[in-house]
């Protein structure tokens, strides 16, 4: 620092020295009294003396000084080592690494500095959701360590590779928690509004059996005769699901023992779908 603050100010002599040549020649020239030489010399002398200013002024300028830091040193020749670090956004201080008295080289992370006002949810979703997956959905996140609290936001980014470890499609939602109550390191569940509201029947989870990758329940035909029934699902939450295509509101289902009905259908694969 101290040696680009004294680059500056030399530099500022000599452009100051170059200039007073320049104009002193050019007077000459006017009168016819020197050569034309001399006064193409100087002018590249001066253009080249402004150069170097202005390179040694960049300089500061890029170690974060602002324009009343250069002036400041131009008007009272500072040429100390000092340096004022200026935060580049609003934010708070999270992490510090340096210490009163320490050496840092080019390069060494001393602060770090984030903007609380916004926070990002990474989520982890099953390849299988990806085409129902899209920028903008909104999201409600729900963290054991912060009880009944929801977080909620909208999907701001979504990777376009699967991750070789976790097998799951990286996405990232963006959160303004008003109450800060957000904490790094923190796991929870991730609630994701895949489509628009739609009216359809709330089932609790047990209900719903998963065959060859498709969901199906057990829909009451007669008092001895149930049909297995495929239904498309929106969302599990809290122990219960919602199915948005396959089943009618007010339609029965078995609900206490699907499981044993899927098992005994699978047992008998019976070709029309039905178990007494």
């Amino acid at each position: 620092m101290a040696d680009a603050k004294s680059a500056y100010l030399s530099a500022l002599v000599r452009l100051d020295t170059a200039e007073q040549t320049f104009q002193r020649q050019k007077n000459l020239d006017a009168e016819n009294i020197s050569a034309e030489k001399d006064l193409i010399e100087a002018r590249g002398t001066y253009r080249s003396a402004r150069f170097d200013a202005d390179a040694a002024r960049q300089r500061l300028i890029n170690f974060g000084m602002s324009e009343a830091d250069v002036a400041r040193i131009k008007k009272q020749q500072d040429t100390a080592a000092g340096l004022t670090l200026r935060a580049p956004f609003d934010g708070t201080l999270v992490t510090r690494h340096a210490v009163v008295g320490e050496t840092v080289e080019v390069g060494h992370e001393l602060y770090t500095l984030a903007d609380l006002s916004e926070f990002w949810l990474e989520l982890s979703i099953p390849p299988d959701a990806r085409e129902r997956i899209a920028t903008g959905q909104p999201v409600e996140a729900r963290f054991s360590d912060l009880g009944d609290h929801p977080i909620e936001g909208r999907i701001s980014w979504i990777n376009t590779a699967v991750d070789a470890k976790t097998r799951m499609l990286r996405a990232r939602a963006v959160v303004r928690p008003g109450d800060r109550k957000l904490s790094v390191g923190l796991y929870g569940d991730a609630f994701i509004a895949t489509a628009d509201k739609q009216s359809g029947a709330v089932l609790p989870a047990s209900a719903v059996q998963r065959h060859e990758g498709a969901d199906f329940v057990f829909v009451k035909e007669s008092d001895d005769l149930y049909a297995l029934r495929r239904v498309e699902l929106s969302a599990r939450r809290d122990g219960q699901v919602e199915v948005v295509r396959g089943l009618a509101p007010g339609e029965p289902v078995v609900v206490d023992g699907s499981f044993i009905a899927m098992s005994e259908f699978l047992k008998s694969r019976l070709g029309a779908g039905c178990v007494h």
